[in-house]
């Protein structure tokens, strides 16, 4: 299994909505035009450039909000067998608000991640789906919380595909974005419903993570409530 550490550069284009990202990778075992991802064994991502694109379904350009829930179907229904209620081909639920938050990777046309963001002071996924991921605990109700929901960094041309890619350079560069979107809302605190283990694979991708108490088992499958600090240092950057 090879191994590399991805050095990102990020500047900004003409569309204040977008940025490009650029992923460079020490010259040693890597292939020409190839990027390997970080503990994600077995998936190469071809190219270099990746553009960040944030909006709300009001706001994104109408090509890019289709091939969002193209995507998403593809990646949640399709390949990860979520039974959700949803029109063949595109994947949208209540909390596609109009004022909801997305923000989207994408190399050109092909979209290579995506991630939505609700405030906590409205309804979401976690606080009307899943409450009980939190046990007795209460559920967060504040504008300076806000909900990480249908996150995904997969490139679905590649042959290999697997749910776990929250250590890919694709999917840390993902949340950093997240993290700077959130930012310039004034939030301080991110939570989200992942499977046991991503708050350890966010610390060590650099993250201030932490898992909550209670596992929950439902349709077999094991999730339990992750917390993501957004650092205060970036919250004044972004604000100011």
């Amino acid at each position: 299994m090879c191994t590399a550490e991805a050095l990102t550069a990020l500047s900004e284009n003409n569309n204040n909505n977008t940025r490009t990202l650029k992923t460079h990778l020490p010259k040693r075992a890597v292939p020409k035009h190839s990027i390997i991802l970080l503990n994600y064994p077995s998936i190469i991502c071809r190219g270099f450039l990746m553009y960040m694109t944030t909006g709300t379904r009001l706001t994104l350009p109408i090509e890019l909000w289709q091939a969002l829930l193209r995507y998403r179907y593809r990646v949640f229904v399709e390949k990860l067998g979520w039974h959700l209620d949803c029109a063949i081909g595109e994947e949208l639920d209540q909390f596609d608000r109009d004022d909801t938050v997305y923000v989207i990777a994408h190399q050109g046309p092909r979209i290579v991640g995506v991630a939505r963001l609700l405030p906590t002071h409205k309804p979401y996924l976690l606080g009307e789906v899943f409450p009980q991921v939190l046990g007795d605990q209460a559920l967060p109700h504040s504008a300076d919380i806000w909900e990480i929901s249908r996150f995904a960094a997969v490139d679905l041309q590649q042959q290999t595909f697997t749910g776990h890619s929250m250590s890919s350079p694709n999917a840390v560069a993902l949340l950093h974005e997240v993290l700077k979107v959130a930012a310039r809302h004034e939030v301080r605190q991110l939570i989200t419903v992942s499977p046991p283990g991503i708050a350890r694979l966010l610390r060590k991708a650099g993250f201030d993570a932490h898992c909550g108490e209670k596992l929950t088992v439902i349709e077999g499958q094991k999730i339990m409530a992750n917390w993501i600090r957004v650092p205060p240092s970036l919250v004044d950057r972004e604000v100011a």
